[in-house]
């Protein structure tokens, strides 16, 4: 008890020395009234000044002691308000601290056994008392320099507790004008195995940028103190803290802690998109070490990446093997460094690179090796040394710099740049304190000037000195040409000249010029008045640029009266052009005379102006104008051979206001008619100032006016069109439609003082009329359209309705948030729309295919430029397709779109006169334009293709898989009905040789997307082939796989079922048909085919085995017969009769064109049993046009043939006779008759007597 009352008067004691010290700092000078003595009752003490000004006053409250059975002080209440604000000498200052409800008791001791139990405590001295603070109360305190207010807070408040070393604060608020800290609960226990828990959360707002929310969570184990704190606003992340040994030595672990920036405001002048930071540190009172990673977006879409290790102790602060990462500029910067914390700070810092790629000087491509950067000394004085290798457009030279650094100025006492480009040598220093004076000397040897502007080659030595300061207020830059010499483009380059330039004012002095023949001279200034005088002589334009021709003479001079200047000048120009623009003569006389009394005269005529892109027929345009300042007129005419526009300016001008009046304006065009002005119109031009009354041109109803207004804050301007024709408008229109009516709109474009762009405008109409080029296409008639698009503060709506006959045909709405269109800002974009009528996209199909149906969508995008989302949904009903000449037609479709972020589902169902299809599925947004789909398709006896040569009806059950890399196609796909009956071979039906071997092709950059396909294909019982003579069902299953677009392979069998197959006018019974794939090329199957004909008592037949390419085929015959015989039976019906000639020649062909085995020995026995000498097919320019010939020599120069069509009812009969050994006589006769005379010449000349006498000649000459 005793040891507790020795404490309670002490603290007694300690509080009101506190107390008699606060009022001896705070009243120099100033008196104290108190105004009541007694202890125990309500005590409140008076500060005045000894002028009488109460500056504040003391107030003590309730104070009690009780005796110690109880052992306890309460002091109710305790403050201190300030009346008025002047601390005069002292730092802080406030209006009021209030204490209430202090209670200050003996705390209860622990037990041995209680003691003993707990792990061990933090090592803090356990206080003997117990405090307890209902409320405390701080306002308005302020930090006085100089006289000076500044605010720290404006409120702080709080409950707090202490019993048994218990540290318990709650109800915590405190608040200023930059942050505030809010905590219901915050609770230390040092001598607990969970020493501290609670959460607290601190805002801290910034003025420009906007709020940082902290939110901290405090948790602890073990005598380890958590923090784990969240943080949102400028800055989005989460940090974790570990505090342990708090009372020995602090130690700390923050790991995990990462930062993202991603709007900051901060950001918007900064070439940073996003940023992030990773920090992993862990640390001591007296020293910190760990890791940091700083990850960004430049403006330009570059990525970077900033690694590296830290060390900071008292005594030095270390940057440990960084490495900064430009994978734009393909470099890795390796960064190390160190400064010491204390006085003077001596600091090194060294940043090495291999190579930096990518930077460009004008067009070229710069490459940096071997860099090396080295900072050292002190922040006061710094040495800077840095060397690095250079290549530009495979020329190797060598960048090297040397100076210091001071906090207010940077010195380069040497920059060299040798080889590459040029030798380039520098210096000069550069004030870094306003107003940024600068002093630099260059001179260059032998520079290339390609690398700089491409357009030119040649050497370059220059000397130029630049001097004067940069700061935009107070710029003044004087760069004095000394030297230029050299050669551009072979031709020879001198040159002296000295330039100023100071904001609103610049001098060009004694600028002298010559480039090969061409000449430039320039004395010219605008301050303190404009002076001066220019002679350009530039017979050839293309030496002075390469991109521009022709001849161009200009000479004039300037000179101020008043505050206007005088201008007189002469230009001729002849054949120039630049790019797609020419002129054939420029023509130009100013004389312009700031004198009311004496008339200035302008005249400019350009002849021939062609841009050919849009202006392609030659114009004409000629400006005049005469008259004094206070009253003139200017004339502007254009001419083209079928059009024309002119008009006329009455104008007066004061020194400060141009006023002009269109006395005239007319315009005549064949497309767009004639027009001209409903009345005149003003126009005013001033310094930052533009306006023009509202001015009208029309044509019959048709009428369109403009006016507007423009000056240094604000922009207004209105265009209005009435009964405007829309045919106007057919060069921006597809040529597929034809839009023709009229339309009326208003347009208001408003823009005040550093404010974004308003807009409102809107558009309606009752007579469109759009036309299809597809006579198919029925037009649409008295279409009525209205719409209206709204922009403000950077928000976008805009609606859009058509209606036909009285029915809505098309309604789009919605609104885009933001237009700002920054690659980081925020884009949120409606887009509802509803078309009732989806016909007219016929007219943009490229097969020319009927489509019908309806759309509907609510759809909006959220997200950023960069990274859109996709919201929403889109409905498609009534769908159908139909392509006649292909045999498609789908009706009854319907599809919808469900998106949600970078998620798309898809369920697509169409439907056909058999069955139906349905297409479901997802496709992933994976960024840059790329996706990735998942389809289903299922279906069930869907018609796919309805012809009369073609039907094909399926029942598929696929998946289609597409990603960037490839197309994957997989599933089983039954088809239980088909007809295919073609009338001729499809283009690239014939194979090539066998003997060109198929290799797969290595897929490159520039190879289409890989196709992957793994199908189970199936038939059903109805699946017919009838074509080119061959009759039949086919039944069978195939896998097939491989790439679609290099080797596709297939495994299976197919059976021919039922066939027959007609050839010679026959019909053969196919006994047995497969087709066996055995992981080969889908083309190159093993076929085994046995087809039979029966006659009478002999069944003679064919066997096919083998590749398809090259089948074994074989004539047999049952009972065995010769094999000449079997194929009279097979090909003829009956036996071979060697009496008519054309059964031999049929024989052959089927032998020739069967190819079958031993097909010349048999073709030989045919030909010598019917005693022909020959015997062929020959083939036409279609298949059908085959043909076999048999022919016999009747004498050695005497030749007949006769040939039937295999396929057609054709005959031939030819007969040849050779007249001599050049000269040959041919005549045919049959569905085509004629002669022919051939005559051959060779080495020999032509010998006219045997042509007259070919008899004697043939004495001479054996033929």
């Amino acid at each position: 008890m005793k040891k507790f009352l020795i404490t309670v008067f002490s603290s007694v004691s300690i509080l009101f020395a506190l107390l008699i010290y606060i009022l001896l700092y705070t009243a120099s000078g100033v008196g104290v009234l108190v105004s009541a003595a007694n202890l125990l009752s309500p005590l409140t003490i008076h500060i005045q000044q000894s002028s009488g000004t109460v500056l504040g006053e003391l107030m003590l409250e309730e104070i009690s002691l009780t005796l110690p059975d109880d052992s306890q002080i309460s002091l109710s209440q305790f403050g201190w308000r300030v009346s008025k604000l002047e601390p005069l000498r002292k730092r802080i200052a406030f209006d009021f601290i209030q204490l209430s409800d202090v209670v200050i008791s003996q705390g209860r001791s622990k037990t041995e056994t209680e003691a003993a139990s707990e792990p061990a405590p933090l090592a803090i001295p356990k206080l003997p008392i117990a405090i307890s603070i209902t409320e405390f109360r701080l306002a308005k305190l302020a930090l006085i320099r100089d006289s000076e207010h500044s605010s720290i807070l404006e409120h702080a408040s709080f409950q707090l507790s202490i019993e048994q070393n218990k540290f318990s604060w709650q109800q915590v608020n405190i608040s200023s004008d930059q942050f505030t800290v809010q905590a219901e609960r915050l609770l230390l226990m040092p001598h607990e195995p969970n020493p501290a828990q609670g959460e607290f959360t601190v805002s801290i707002r910034f003025p420009q940028q906007g709020t940082l929310s902290l939110g901290t969570k405090v948790s602890s184990q073990n005598n380890q103190i958590y923090l784990k704190t969240a943080i949102n606003g400028l800055l989005d992340g989460e940090i974790e803290i570990q505090l342990f040994d708090i009372l020995d030595e602090l130690s700390w672990h923050l790991k995990s802690a990462e930062l993202r920036v991603d709007d900051w405001p901060a950001l918007k002048q900064s070439p940073l998109n996003t940023l992030n930071l990773t920090l992993d540190l862990e640390g001591t009172t007296s020293s910190v070490g760990g890791t940091v990673n700083l990850t960004g977006i430049l403006e330009s879409n570059d990525p970077f990446r900033l690694s590296s290790q830290i060390d900071l102790t008292p005594d030095l602060m270390q940057l440990k093997n960084g490495v900064l990462t430009l994978s734009t500029l393909d470099a890795q910067i390796l960064l190390n460094g160190q400064i010491q914390p204390t006085p003077p700070h001596n600091l090194s810092f060294t940043a090495n690179s291999e190579k930096i790629s990518q930077l460009r000087i004008a067009s070229e491509v710069v490459e940096l090796r071997d860099i090396f950067l080295k900072l050292s000394g002190t922040p006061q004085q710094m040495t800077i040394n840095f060397d690095s290798g250079l290549q530009i457009d495979k020329q190797q030279g060598q960048l090297s710099a040397n100076g210091a650094l001071t906090p207010h100025q940077l010195q380069l006492d040497s920059v060299h740049l040798t080889g590459a480009v040029g030798t380039i040598h520098a210096n000069g220093s550069l004030e870094l304190d306003p107003p940024h004076l600068i002093h630099a000397r260059i001179s260059t040897q032998n520079l290339q000037p390609q690398y700089f502007f491409p357009q030119y080659s040649g050497q370059i030595a220059s000397q130029i000195e630049i001097n004067g300061p940069l700061e935009a207020e107070r710029r003044a830059l004087e760069v004095t040409l000394q030297q230029l010499s050299g050669n551009l483009n072979q031709q020879p380059l001198k040159g002296t000249g000295r330039f100023f330039w100071r904001t609103g004012k610049w001098a060009v002095e004694g600028l002298q010029m010559t480039l090969g023949l061409n000449s430039i001279a320039v004395n010219l200034k605008n301050h303190p008045a404009w002076q001066g005088e220019w002679d350009l002589d530039v017979p050839k334009l293309e030496q002075l640029y390469p991109t521009v021709s022709g001849t161009l003479k200009s000479k004039g001079n300037i000179s101020s009266h008043s505050n206007m200047p005088r201008v007189s000048a002469t230009i001729h120009g002849n054949e120039i052009s630049y790019e797609t623009y020419s002129v054939g003569t420029i023509r130009g006389l100013i004389d312009l005379i700031p004198d009311e009394s004496e008339q200035s005269d302008l005249s400019i005529q350009l002849h021939n102006l062609i841009a050919t892109n849009n202006l392609s027929t030659p114009l004409d345009l000629n400006i005049h104008g005469v008259g004094t300042l206070g009253d003139h007129y200017i004339d502007i005419e254009a001419k083209q051979i079928d059009a024309h526009a002119s008009f006329r300016l009455l104008g007066q001008l004061t020194s400060t206001l141009w006023r002009a009046t269109t006395d005239r304006l007319e315009i005549a065009h064949p497309k767009f008619g004639e027009w001209t002005q409903k009345a005149s119109s003003e126009i005013k031009i001033a310094k930052n100032q533009f306006s023009f009354s509202q001015l009208c041109l029309l044509q019959q109803d048709t009428n369109i006016c403009l006016e507007g207004k423009r000056d240094a804050q604000d922009l207004l301007a209105t265009l209005a069109a009435k009964h405007f024709p829309v045919e106007y408008l057919s060069p921006w229109i597809p040529d597929q439609i034809m839009v023709s009516g009229n339309v009326s709109s208003v347009m208001e474009v408003r823009q005040l003082e550093n404010q974004p762009i308003d807009l409102d405008a809107s558009l309606e109409s009752d007579t469109l009329r759009i036309d299809f080029q597809s006579q198919a296409l029925p037009p649409l008639h008295n279409l009525k359209t209205n719409g209206h698009v709204t922009l403000k503060n950077n928000r976008l709506q805009y609606s859009l309705a058509l209606r036909l006959d009285a029915q809505q045909f098309t309604h789009l709405h919605g609104h885009m948030e933001d237009i700002s269109l920054r690659n980081n800002s925020p884009v949120k974009v409606h887009i509802d729309s509803e078309i009732h009528d989806l016909s007219w996209l016929s007219a943009f199909e490229p097969l020319g295919a009927r489509v019908a149906g309806t759309w509907k969508s609510n759809l909006r995008i959220e997200g950023t430029l960069n990274d859109p989302k996709l919201y929403g949904r889109a409905r498609v009903d009534q769908l159908a397709y139909q392509l006649k000449d292909q045999g498609v037609s789908i009706s009854d479709g319907q599809a919808l779109l469900k998106a949600s972020g970078n998620t798309l589902n898809y369920q697509i169902n169409l439907g056909s006169k058999t069955g139906p299809l349905s297409l479901s599925g997802t496709s992933q947004l994976l960024g840059l334009g790329a996706s990735k789909t998942n389809l289903s398709i299922v279906g069930k006896e869907f018609t796919l293709v309805d012809r009369i040569d073609q039907k094909v009806m399926v029942s598929p059950d696929l998946k289609l898989a597409i990603s960037p890399k490839d197309i994957y196609l997989s599933g089983k796909l039954h088809i239980p009905k088909a007809l295919y009956a073609p009338k001729e071979l499809p283009q690239g039906a014939v194979s090539a040789s066998p003997d060109i071997q198929t290799q797969e092709r290595v897929l490159t950059a520039s190879s289409p997307t890989p196709v992957r396909t793994d199908l189970d294909v199936s038939l059903g019982d109805n699946v017919v082939f009838d074509g080119f003579g061959l009759n039949t069902f086919l039944s069978g299953y195939l896998r097939i796989y491989g790439d679609l677009l290099q080797l596709t392979r297939a495994s299976g069998q197919l059976n021919l079922v039922q066939g027959k197959y007609k050839a010679y006018g026959q019909d053969l019974t196919i006994e047995r048909g497969q087709l066996y794939f055995s992981g080969k090329e889908i083309n190159r199957p093993n076929i085994s085919i046995r087809a039979v004909r029966q006659v009478e008592n002999v069944k003679a037949g064919i066997l096919a085995n083998g590749p398809i390419q090259e089948p074994t085929l074989e004539i047999f015959s049952e009972p065995e017969l010769p094999q000449t015989e079997a194929l009279a039976y097979l090909i003829l019906g009956r036996p071979l009769d060697q009496r008519n000639r054309d059964d031999g020649a049929i024989l052959a062909a089927a032998v020739t064109s069967l190819g079958l085995n031993r097909s010349q020995l048999l073709a030989q026995q045919i030909a010598h049993r019917f005693g022909l000498d020959t015997i062929r097919v020959e083939g036409g320019e279609t298949w059908q046009q085959t043909a076999v010939s048999a022919g016999k020599y009747l004498t050695p120069r005497l030749y007949l043939s006769y040939g039937i069509g295999l396929f057609e009812a054709t005959q031939q009969i030819l007969l040849r006779y050779q007249i001599n050994r050049r000269l040959q006589f041919q005549g045919v006769g049959g569905d085509a008759s004629g002669a022919d005379l051939f005559y051959r010449n060779e080495t020999e000349s032509l010998n006219i007597d045997e042509l007259i006498n070919p008899n004697e000649s043939n004495q001479k000459k054996t033929d």
